[in-house]
């Protein structure tokens, strides 16, 4: 990916912001050019090894001893330039002012038949105090989301409470919670 390839940055409307602020969640389908999305599937694939990680949260993969296999998810060209990419970085921007950094990168690849994540946070706060400081997580999915790989459940306004990252999966798992949102598509 490269500046030059990368479509000119749109801005995100009144009606997404305000979404975003109030409900803690914006879609944005389609946001990746099809070609890159491509090429992104094949780096996942890559970095997995054709299998799921036993440890999908890992920095690095555990590839077989010999292997020809990048250390970090940056050195894959597309995954190392994703974290950077102009129509996001005008996206977050909108959302959280500038001046704001990079947290980590996470890859993984959710085949059918894999178990679901169980309920939980990701405000990286210790101990969880407050919520002063906005927090956005951007997750691509490079398939789409139509109900064979497990969906993605978000919790409206969640994200104004204050409460420790894993007690709302300690409690249901992943059930379905009264005013969840499952975004499948």
């Amino acid at each position: 990916m490269s500046v030059a390839t990368s479509p000119a940055p749109v801005a995100l409307d009144a009606d997404q912001l305000a979404q975003f602020k109030e409900q803690g969640y914006l879609v944005l389908e389609g946001f990746i050019e099809p070609e890159l999305n491509e090429q992104l599937k094949r780096e996942v694939d890559t970095w997995v090894g054709g299998g799921p990680l036993h440890d999908p949260y890992a920095a690095t993969p555990r590839p077989a001893p010999g292997a020809d296999k990048p250390r970090l998810q940056l050195e894959l060209p597309e995954h190392g330039m994703l974290i950077s990419h102009p129509p996001l970085m005008a996206r977050l921007e909108q959302l959280m002012g500038s001046g704001f950094a990079f947290h980590h990168l996470h890859t993984a690849r959710h085949d059918a038949g894999s178990h679901g994540v169980h309920w939980h946070h990701d405000y990286e706060q210790t101990p969880q105090v407050n919520r002063t400081h906005v927090m956005v997580h951007v997750f691509y999915y490079l398939n789409g989301l139509d109900g064979t790989i497990g969906d993605l459940m978000v919790l409206p306004k969640s994200h104004r409470e204050v409460f420790e990252r894993g007690l709302f999966g300690t409690l249901f798992g992943t059930a379905d919670l009264p005013g969840s949102v499952t975004i499948d598509r």
